[in-house]
């Protein structure tokens, strides 16, 4: 598919592309050194030391960095896939495109791309993380692996996949880094099919934060607060599995609904 050939060789010229890979795995790491820094400073490398699962960037209450996750990542990988069709419409290739590319296929093969590839750098990210605590501290229900003894076994449904937690600790890490990271894929794509209706290129960045508050402040007025997609990229939350697929599906309808609109509002997008 020309298409696609075409956006893969675009994105490989943004330097947006691996300035955001950059600073999403950096983040990972710098999150896994100020984990050690933590022990070291409690005397607690090692030794006595929660194991890698409750150390993870996704899941740790201690070190937390949810407030890059939950408001930087958007805004990078906006900055990286979200704007492609802005920048041809401002240097006007946009009729010449159109005549070698089928424009909706072209739009369409976008938004998938936006998601699939924010999806693998997240998820590779987020890996890297925990693959690093793993080899520091371990893996299990355990405060080590120098130790058998279990802590905090005690499940609380309220809190989101806790029964998966007890029962497979390396499964629920990467049950919630692939529920994250799809979530970032479809800000993403989000962002993407909502910046043809943007004139001003700042903005495109910030659609998925604005949703999100929006989001949030809607919910909360119509009492609906469990669907939070603040709460969906902090694991380490009070909210179920139905509330996480009922805020994906709104997410990704919504996402749909706009690529129909973008698809059929013209023969062309120019």
């Amino acid at each position: 598919m020309k298409e696609f050939k075409y956006n893969v060789m675009f994105l490989l010229k943004k330097r947006e592309l691996y300035f955001s890979i950059v600073f999403v795995f950096l983040t990972n790491l710098i999150h896994v050194l100020l984990c050690i820094d933590n022990s070291f400073r409690f005397n607690t490398i090692i030794e006595s030391s929660f194991s890698a699962e409750y150390q993870f960037i996704l899941y740790n209450n201690n070190v937390q960095l949810s407030p890059l996750i939950i408001i930087v990542f958007p805004i990078l990988f906006a900055l990286a896939f979200a704007d492609s069709t802005w920048i041809e419409n401002k240097n006007k290739v946009s009729n010449i495109l159109n005549m070698r590319l089928n424009p909706r296929k072209n739009f369409f093969v976008r938004f998938l791309i936006s998601i699939f590839m924010t999806f693998i750098i997240c998820f590779l990210s987020f890996l890297f993380n925990y693959i690093l605590l793993n080899l520091i501290y371990g893996s299990g229900n355990s405060k080590s692996f120098f130790q058998d003894l279990p802590f905090d076994l005690i499940a609380n449904k309220g809190w989101f996949l806790d029964d998966l937690r007890i029962t497979n600790p390396v499964l629920f890490t990467i049950v919630i880094n692939l529920t994250v990271s799809l979530t970032l894929g479809l800000f993403s794509g989000f962002a993407y099919v909502c910046s043809s209706f943007v004139k001003h290129r700042v903005i495109i960045y910030f659609i998925p934060l604005i949703f999100v508050v929006s989001f949030e402040m809607i919910s909360n007025f119509i009492g609906l607060k469990e669907i939070s997609f603040i709460k969906m990229l902090q694991p380490f939350s009070k909210y179920g599995l139905n509330h996480y697929f009922i805020g994906i599906c709104f997410l990704l309808l919504l996402s749909l609904i706009m690529l129909i609109i973008n698809c059929h509002k013209k023969d062309y997008l120019i």
